[in-house]
């Protein structure tokens, strides 16, 4: 903004630059985490499961087991693509492995030679998942020695997740990955945007008209409403709170008070001005709960309405019906 004098154009335009950093950091948080993330599940410390996996109480625990025989699947949930397997290792010992049917086929090739290393997190063994294993195991050692007393010393207590790393462990990571994206791009977006409008506005005007604009904020003639990201100068409306609007007192055909209630109340006051090129401007958005704020709002409204003297004052059918064929007579000259 180095045609502009004024300090409050400035700090508008300042602004959308700091919202557009700010989403801009957010982004990068969230590359951080995609990046610790993915390390993070490569660095994964498992235990090497050398025998039935009871002496493991704790849930969710990083664990390996070289297979060196896997049997087909016993049992598997209607929703889930994943099935419930037996496995061993060389030395004999039984797992339940919850797999994925492309892990299957690839440890159906492993042997007592050649085992396969599978990793994944132990998690406590259904009561259903237990009964068909009972059943399964019992059928492979073609005797009933498995029941509900002894399972635990044959398979244990828990099984192995294939999936379950990425499912629990990452899941408060995943979450936040997700609001620092979404969020980190709305808010650049919306610094981005803001700064294009704003740049590609001033672009549009002459050196006069800048020239003039600012010394017209700078009088002492003019007055600025923060609260409104407003200036009400002799000749314009200059509005900051729709990125950036100049609205000649000249070009205004209607000024009407708009009010938003919320259970009764009103909450905010805006005020819509329509100009002759038949486009609404919305101005002034104020807190309609406060007594400063409403005192304000009334000083603004009542400096426009004098301002415009030949505009058509407060919001009725009638002012709409005669600014429709204010507009129809326009388009049609």
């Amino acid at each position: 903004m180095k045609n502009f004098s004024n300090i409050e154009i400035k700090k508008t335009f300042q602004k959308y630059v700091y919202i557009f950093y700010i989403g801009l950091v957010l982004l990068v948080f969230m590359a951080f985490f995609i990046g610790w993330r993915t390390l993070k599940k490569e660095t994964i410390e498992y235990t090497l499961v050398e025998n039935v996996i009871q002496n493991i109480k704790k849930t969710d625990t990083p664990v390996s087991f070289e297979v060196s025989k896997v049997f087909p699947s016993f049992a598997h949930y209607n929703e889930d693509s994943s099935e419930f397997y037996l496995i061993e290792n060389n030395k004999g010992d039984t797992v339940i492995a919850k797999l994925k049917k492309e892990t299957y086929n690839e440890l159906s090739l492993a042997t007592e030679e050649n085992p396969i290393l599978i990793t994944g997190v132990t998690t406590y063994l259904p009561r259903d998942i237990r009964t068909y294993a009972i059943e399964k195991l019992n059928e492979i050692l073609k005797e009933n020695r498995v029941n509900n007393n002894n399972y635990s010393d044959y398979f244990g207590v828990m099984y192995i997740d294939e999936e379950g790393i990425i499912k629990k462990s990452f899941d408060w990571i995943l979450i936040l990955i997700l609001i620092l994206g979404i969020t980190g791009s709305i808010i650049l977006l919306s610094g981005l945007t803001n700064m294009i409008r704003f740049r590609k506005k001033i672009r549009k005007m002459s050196k006069e008209e800048i020239l003039k604009l600012d010394e017209e904020m700078n009088s002492k003639d003019s007055f600025y409403y923060s609260k409104a990201h407003l200036y009400l100068t002799p000749n314009f409306i200059i509005s900051f709170s729709e990125c950036f609007e100049v609205i000649p007192y000249q070009e205004i055909l209607w000024v009407y008070e708009h009010n938003h209630a919320q259970y009764g109340f009103i909450v905010k006051n805006s005020i819509i001005l329509k100009t002759k090129d038949g486009k609404n401007h919305v101005i002034a958005n104020l807190d309609g709960l406060t007594k400063k704020a409403k005192e304000v709002f009334e000083e603004i409204l009542q400096t426009i309405e004098q301002k415009s003297p030949l505009a058509l004052k407060g919001y009725s059918k009638e002012n709409q019906k005669l600014i429709k064929n204010i507009l129809k007579r326009k388009t049609n000259l």
